[in-house]
């Protein structure tokens, strides 16, 4: 008895431990953007005023940007929602669905940005090579067209998420009385509304933060400028007073995410998918299921003719082996960190009360500020010595992704088979050998799921890196947008494979697992 209650103890031990270790990880650089507030001489500091000074100019960036993102969402999600609910009608859309969207979904916005960018370049070198455009593609359209495809497969793995949940017995019943068109717009789409308009959020929010697509195409963003007034040098506070209105307007955006994201959760009457006899519209399907190819495609033939042999990427691939060697390190460090500390992240988000209430909100927070607060909140806490600076970068990235890994983590503890597990406690010889026979096979998918979903983005963090990262110590990302501000190159076409390849196979081992996973819930007795 007694080697049963030490046993838990240490258990609850470790977990708390884990639990502190995430929160000071997340919670640390938002305290450090408070510092250098507190370090203002208020009423002596002649320079307060320059501070506190936002121009009429930052303010007409405010609103373009604004405007931007909005409009990227809002044409991301209506094009997302349509391709999904055209794709979903049929077995064979749905199962090229499961195929091609996890892989273009754990490769992270920001490697697609990176990569749509690069193609669209080589497209309009090709173009303006021969005669049928004047110069190169740039503006806030070309930037915009960059963003949508960058963020396509989020919307189209939310709308496919919101049209999976509702209940098929309405969908049934309104076909029976009305054309199926008119169901679509009149029940499945407004039933579905709270899920689109969430995905909706989430894109305004990541097209808001990004300022590396827009700057690649000479398009200043708000973003960008608390980057350009940080590195001014006139203090760190003028970087955190400028992004006072950004973080304003996050804030509210999350608010209303969330809010609409309660009201989701009543939609789920049905955990088998929908079920509705919809009509075949062949032409449509291929129509859609061609454009989804495409668009899975043509970056990576574009990239592969543009880098030319395997011997021109075996060069690309020598030339940047420190940018790869760094970018491997740390998004293994990242993700490895992540996975752990997202577990006990992901248990307390399950539990209610105030630490549950705490997480949620400093989750929130880091998953929605702009990468380059995180960056600047880390260094001001200052006080690093030479050998930690080397892992600002992995601390960096943990911050930014563990929310992921714990979002993952808590709809893992949701769908547990919490039965089988406190089964395997009690029956169990040992701690050990319950965790190694019951737990962990149950919870392994899950694992698997958010490493590949943190180490992908890990390699394409951009924006707090670009600020702590030591001299010598860049990443592959580093290097490629770097190489961009010059236009598209072999060298560019071949680092984007080296960055985007790796990233799509953590996709297919996705695919493989969620294939898995569903062919055995429809095995179960019940769901046959």
């Amino acid at each position: 008895m007694n080697l049963r209650l030490q046993t838990a103890w240490r258990g609850v031990f470790l977990y708390r431990l884990l639990l502190l270790l995430a929160s000071a990880i997340i919670a640390f650089p938002m305290i450090g953007l408070v510092l250098p507030l507190l370090s203002i001489h208020w009423v002596t500091d002649t320079d307060t005023a320059r501070i506190f000074y936002v121009s009429s100019r930052q303010l007409a960036l405010l609103a373009r940007s604004v405007l931007f993102s909005a409009l990227v969402a809002a044409v991301t999600a209506v094009i997302g929602a349509v391709l999904a609910v055209i794709l979903i009608r049929s077995k064979s859309g749905k199962r090229m669905l499961a195929i091609i969207l996890p892989p273009l979904i754990v490769v992270p916005p920001a490697i697609h940005g990176i990569y749509w960018t690069a193609t669209i370049m080589t497209a309009g070198q090709w173009l303006s090579r021969h005669g049928l455009i004047a110069a190169q593609p740039g503006g806030w359209l070309t930037a915009g067209l960059a963003e949508v495809l960058s963020f396509l497969p989020v919307a189209i793995a939310v709308a496919w998420a919101g049209f999976a949940m509702l209940d098929p017995r309405l969908l049934e019943a309104g076909i029976i009385y009305r054309p199926e068109p008119a169901v679509l717009a009149g029940i499945a789409v407004r039933l579905a509304m709270p899920v689109l308009l969430s995905g909706a959020g989430v894109i305004f929010l990541l097209s808001l933060s990004d300022y590396a697509v827009p700057s690649l195409f000479s398009v200043n963003v708000y973003a960008l400028e608390i980057f350009s007034t940080y590195s001014t040098g006139i203090h760190p506070a003028a970087a955190v007073l400028t992004a006072a209105p950004l973080i304003a307007i996050i804030a509210a955006t999350l608010t209303a995410v969330l809010r609409t994201g309660l009201r989701v959760q009543a939609m789920a009457m049905s955990r088998n998918p929908s079920s509705a006899s919809m009509g075949s519209g062949m032409q449509i399907n291929r129509a859609a299921a061609i454009v989804l190819l495409l668009y899975f495609i043509s970056p990576l033939a574009v990239m592969t003719a543009t880098a030319g042999s395997f011997g021109s990427l075996a060069i690309a691939a020598s030339g940047a082996r420190s940018e790869i060697g760094v970018t491997i390190a740390v998004a293994l460090s990242a993700a490895a960190l992540c996975v752990l500390l997202g577990l006990a992240v992901g248990r307390a988000l399950d539990k209610k009360g105030p630490v549950s209430t705490i997480l949620w909100i400093l989750a929130c927070l880091a998953f929605a500020l702009p990468a380059p607060l995180i960056g600047i909140g880390i260094l001001q806490l200052g006080g690093f010595g030479s050998w930690f600076e080397e892992f600002l970068p992995v601390w960096a990235t943990t911050a930014r992704f563990l929310p992921i890994a714990a979002f993952i983590s808590f709809a893992m503890h949701r769908r547990a088979e919490n039965g089988l597990i406190e089964a395997g406690r009690v029956f169990a010889h040992s701690r050990l050998h319950g965790l190694l026979r019951v737990t962990l096979p149950l919870m392994l998918p899950g694992l698997v799921i958010s490493g590949a979903t943190c180490f992908a983005f890990s390699m394409g963090e951009l924006g707090a890196t670009l600020l702590v990262a030591a001299p010598g110590h860049a990443t592959l990302m580093m290097r490629l947008y770097n190489l961009l501000h010059y236009g598209a190159s072999r060298d560019v076409a071949a680092l984007c494979l080296l960055l985007a390849l790796p990233a799509l196979a953590s996709g297919l081992l996705l695919t493989v697992i969620l294939n898995q996973r569903a062919a055995k819930i429809v095995l179960e007795p019940g769901n046959v």
